[in-house]
């Protein structure tokens, strides 16, 4: 190793071979100079064969880290703000590395439901009547033909907007990217059927927020459906597991907060009393997703691995309607104006082309307790169906 000082003109010369490395210390400006001057370093780094033009400062570093949440959607203005930057010196905290504080506490104080968030204002038309009811494999008349004399809406159509303008606070309850935010229990009841078009205000509150497992968390909202006169449809609860803010499992543990609609339903240990499935289409997942479901994890490989699966996954939502149709044809022959209750738990994913069973035990009237199967594996669980 030889040192090689400058000399008077500040330069220093130096004859190389091949293979021969230049090392400096890290205080002067590109390793030559003292840097005298303010100004952003850029630096041309070869990473893996590729070029990239960068600071030499990790910039997402002084970003807020609410400002990164708030964006964690979307990923192009995620990158711009340096979320994803890997490269760089470190100027405090490793974006990505701290884990998310969830504060449930701050956010449901004395453990009483959140403020009703403001109206949201939904309005709807024959045509998304339909396509939702294709999206969850029905082949009805009277749920995908206008023109059919008992045309009417999919009991489970609303469920989409469930949480819709709930009021949850970032910096104390982080948002999870698409990927790595997945359904994990669904309520829904029917007070009254919506008309097949119109003019719907959803309203939602946040009811509870709890750990469930290492790293995650389980929140749940309540959302109400009325017509511009105040009158109720629809109630929803809407419980997502929330499987990291950054990263799979990076949520901190914390102490939970407020009610849970969650609870355990065990199905009898007999034969079930009624035993029917579905073939899930190889493109049911696009099909669900033009009904406003757009999480790329249900279409995008990249975005299922990032979210810990080896492929996109079916929505639960439409795994969910897919249950809601069936035991309707079965039960009720059909008829929406009959449907009452829906309540599941999803355990396991479900993936296009899979074979869906749903097996189910009566349990009083109007009233059958299920799981649903996929071969030997339960899909969903702790679920219910009430009817007219």
């Amino acid at each position: 190793m030889r040192a090689i000082r400058r000399g008077g003109t500040g330069l220093a010369s130096m004859d190389l071979e091949p293979g021969d490395a230049v090392i400096w210390h890290g205080n002067t400006w590109h390793g030559g100079f003292p840097r005298e001057l303010p100004g952003v370093r850029m630096n041309l780094a070869d990473h893996c064969r590729r070029q990239f033009i960068q600071t030499q400062e990790r910039r997402g570093d002084s970003v807020p880290p609410e400002v990164l949440r708030r964006h964690a959607n979307e990923y192009r203005c995620k990158g711009l703000l340096g979320g994803n930057q890997r490269y760089g010196w470190q100027v405090c905290s490793t974006i990505g590395e701290s884990m998310a504080i969830y504060n449930a506490k701050a956010a449901l104080p004395n453990g009483k439901p959140g403020p009703w968030g403001d109206a949201v204002s939904i309005a709807y038309d024959r045509r998304d009547v339909m396509l939702y009811a294709v999206g969850i494999g029905s082949e009805a008349l009277r749920f995908t033909f206008e023109g059919d004399p008992a045309f009417a809406v999919f009991p489970t159509f609303p469920i989409r907007w469930g949480g819709s303008g709930a009021v949850i606070d970032p910096a104390l309850i982080p948002p999870s990217p698409g990927p790595l935010n997945i359904d994990a229990e669904r309520y829904i009841e029917q007070l009254r059927p919506l008309p097949t078009a119109g003019k719907v205000q959803v309203c939602s509150r946040l009811v509870g927020a709890h750990p469930r497992g290492k790293g995650n968390g389980f929140v749940e909202t309540e959302s109400n459906v009325t017509d511009a006169d105040g009158n109720l449809y629809v109630r929803m609860v809407n419980g997502s597991f929330r499987r990291g803010v950054e990263k799979l499992g990076d949520i901190e543990p914390f102490e939970g907060c407020g009610m849970t609609y969650s609870a355990p339903i065990a199905v009898p240990a007999r034969t079930p009393d009624l035993d029917v499935g579905a073939h899930i289409a190889s493109n049911q997942a696009h099909i669900y997703r033009l009904s406003g479901d757009y999480n790329p994890l249900h279409i995008d490989p990249v975005s299922a691995k990032f979210g810990g699966f080896d492929r996109p996954i079916l929505h639960g939502l439409c795994t969910f309607g897919h249950c809601a149709q069936l035991l309707l044809g079965v039960l009720c022959d059909g008829d929406p104006a009959r449907f009452r209750k829906l309540k599941v738990r999803f355990s396991s994913p479900v993936y296009p082309e899979d074979h869906l069973r749903v097996l189910a035990w009566h349990d009083g009237t109007g009233r059958v307790l299920f799981e649903a199967r996929v071969g030997d594996k339960v899909v969903v669980s702790h679920a219910y169906f009430e009817y007219a």
